[in-house]
């Protein structure tokens, strides 16, 4: 293999035995930190979050959002997105009068802004949902 690449014996041999280096050491203990807030926030945060954890602590305010995510991207993490709660406008079922059906299909009148038509079935009026 050393033939085919190009590459000395004892190169590779020196590659086996290397220690880590002072950016790989870093490189763990970050990936320690970001695994240690990425279970504080119950795997809901995102990288702006950890990111802005990490820089309010001691030796990582350099740390920023691309590097945290490049780096939760290598560990698998993925911030989980709570689903959207859904929210219903239109209550058919109330005990409140209906408004009768005045026009009855008859939109050809001979006087403009005798009606007013539209198809919405609530206002915001004021601080209020009408």
């Amino acid at each position: 293999m050393a033939q085919f690449l190009e590459a000395s014996t004892s190169g590779y041999y020196h590659w086996l035995r290397r220690k880590p280096s002072a950016r790989e050491k870093e490189r763990v203990a970050l990936r320690e930190a970001i695994g240690k807030r990425y279970r504080f926030h119950g795997g809901t945060a995102g990288s702006p979050l950890i990111a802005a954890d990490l820089r309010g602590e001691d030796g990582w305010s350099h740390v920023g959002r691309t590097r945290v995510a490049r780096e939760m991207k290598a560990l698998g993490l993925r911030c989980r997105v709570r689903p959207a709660r859904k929210v219903f406008t239109t209550q058919s079922r109330h005990g409140q009068l209906v408004a009768s059906n005045q026009l009855e299909r008859c939109f050809k009148l001979e006087v403009p802004n005798l009606v007013w038509v539209s198809d919405i079935t609530y206002l915001a009026v004021g601080p209020k949902w009408h």
